[in-house]
């Protein structure tokens, strides 16, 4: 009996470090999906302003033919 108590010992360790290691892992996944979804917001942000200038710059290029 005293075996099997030994087992029963170990393997509710050993689960128990899992259990911790995942939730760490867990945490750490959903603060890299914030990040990246913060990112992801950034980079279109970036890209509309990006846009706007590049219209904008046709458009002052042009204003001569516009205007006519």
């Amino acid at each position: 009996m005293d075996v099997a108590t030994w087992i029963i010992a170990i393997s509710t360790g050993i689960y128990t470090i899992a259990f911790i290691v995942t939730v760490f892992y867990i945490a750490k996944q959903l603060k890299e999906n914030k990040l990246l979804h913060e990112s992801t917001v950034l980079k279109e942000a970036y890209d509309y302003i990006i846009g706007t200038h590049k219209y904008r710059k046709i458009i002052y290029d042009n204003e001569r033919d516009i205007r006519a």
